[in-house]
């Protein structure tokens, strides 16, 4: 007669001896062989009794026993980057230890060690969690608060940088929000619209939803803060703030129509030339060259009706008053170089335009189309009329522009400069002098020429 391996493992899970108190381990084949009928009948009996031999504080209806027994690793299962600082985790090996599993093969807890395992309701802590192939989740203390740090656990391999994505379902495609984030001040996700309830959100909705029933905005992405009543103090809604440097940049005001630069605050424009990346193909991918918009106009304001900026200034010093400046060098934004004699150094342009293209905002062909093209027809300019040369040399005219009837040519009308010759006024005015239109400088005349101790202006023949 002999013992199946089922029975065997049994009697050394269980620590039996055999007859004269010779520990299974460390008995023969011989000695085994032996005493199979009568081991083969305490056997059964002792895997009857396993329940009522199971520690008291262990509570439940188990299945079977595994050998096994909880070892800790000397190194993580990921030895690339990782020390054993970060702690290695358990495992399961099989050395002859009982373990109880529970009729659906969950081990008991009573069992599991308590460090570094959760528990369903969250009572065992832990440090950080492994997701799939490259997640990786820890927790990280830092500054104003505790963070849930996202990393890759292959870190030189490119395609495995972290990403945070949220995908819609098919059938979301048409809805309102879809998917989005939201950090709540007062309330949270389950308080109802019309309860108090503040909150930042950054939200992507469906491609058939608009915003102010405009067909260019369906499918938008949305930033801000929403505040859905207001109860209580808590319950008002709060500006969004662009911050920069941990300084507010640029503040979207909840209840005001307007975007307000923080003090000591500039909105910059750079429209410099920019090389074509990518492919080299298709508008986004092409070079980008001053001109593309209209006439090299980043900034453009437009509305049916009147339409204008405005600039105020409160003050009691009486050099205080609103200003424009409009400033002209040559070389580059980083090594500018002074201007030269015809220089332009500003102009105020008036004008029209016949065609738009479908955006409303570039030149089609790179500037070459007609659509959005400015036609102007009177102009104000500033011009240099010397070599600038700092503290030193910066003459300037002021030119007033004009189209005659009839022409699509710009003259110049009136223009101030100073006087370089006795008898000279600074202004040049536009004359037709029998049907032969120059421009002339008004001189002043002879002495009592204007009446009695008066000069007047004059025109030479």
């Amino acid at each position: 007669m002999s013992i199946t391996p089922t029975e065997r493992d049994a009697a050394l899970a269980l620590n039996m001896v055999l007859p004269g108190g010779t520990d299974w381990i460390s008995a023969g084949d011989d000695a085994i062989t032996q005493n199979a009928g009568k081991v083969a009948v305490k056997i059964q009996q002792m895997l009857l009794e396993i329940p009522q031999k199971l520690s008291a504080d262990i509570v439940g209806t188990y299945r079977h026993l595994v050998l096994a027994a909880w070892q800790r690793n000397t190194r993580d299962y990921y030895t690339d980057i990782y020390t054993d600082s970060y702690g290695a985790p358990l495992k399961l090996i099989d050395y002859g230890a009982t373990m109880p599993l529970l009729l659906d093969g969950k081990i008991h807890a009573s069992v599991v060690p308590e460090l570094d395992y959760a528990k369903t309701d969250g009572s065992t802590p832990f440090t950080e969690i492994f997701l799939g192939q490259s997640i990786r989740l820890r927790e990280v203390r830092g500054a104003r608060g505790h963070r849930l740090q996202y990393t890759s656990r292959n870190p030189a391999n490119t395609e495995t940088r972290p990403y945070f994505e949220v995908d819609a379902s098919d059938e979301d495609y048409a809805g309102d929000v879809i998917a989005g984030y939201q950090c709540h001040v007062t309330g949270d996700g389950s308080t109802p619209n019309s309860g108090e309830r503040v909150y930042w959100f950054l939200e992507a909705h469906g491609l058939e939803h608009t915003a102010n029933a405009n067909p260019d905005f369906e499918g938008w992405f949305s930033i801000g803060v929403s505040n859905r009543a207001e109860l209580t103090e808590r319950g008002k809604g709060r500006a969004l703030i662009m911050d920069a440097g941990n300084r507010p940049g640029m503040a979207f005001h909840f209840y005001k129509p307007y975007i307000e630069l923080q003090p000591n605050t500039a909105f910059t424009l750079d429209d410099r030339a920019r090389p074509a990346w990518g492919d080299g193909a298709g508008v986004n991918h092409a070079a980008r060259t001053v001109g593309t918009l209209i006439g090299a106009h980043p900034i453009n304001m437009r509305r049916e009706g009147a339409i204008g900026p405005r600039w105020q200034t409160q003050s009691n010093s009486p050099g205080a008053s609103p200003e424009t400046l409009n400033l002209r060098t040559r070389g580059t934004v980083e090594a500018p170089l002074p201007v030269q004699a015809g220089d332009r150094l500003s102009a105020w342009k008036s004008g029209t335009v016949y065609n738009v293209s479908p955006d409303h905002v570039h030149v089609p062909n790179g500037g070459t189309g007609p659509e959005n093209l400015p036609f102007v027809t009177a102009q104000t300019l500033a011009v240099a009329t010397e070599a600038f040369v700092e503290g030193t040399a910066q003459g300037t005219r002021q030119e007033i522009q004009v189209t005659p009837k009839g022409t699509t040519t710009l003259v110049t009308g009136l223009q101030i400069e100073e006087p370089e010759v006795a008898g000279d006024t600074s202004i040049l005015v536009r004359t037709n002098k029998d049907g032969t239109t120059t421009q002339t400088r008004v001189k002043i005349g002879a002495p009592d020429s204007g009446g009695p101790g008066l000069r007047a202006l004059v025109i030479p023949n």
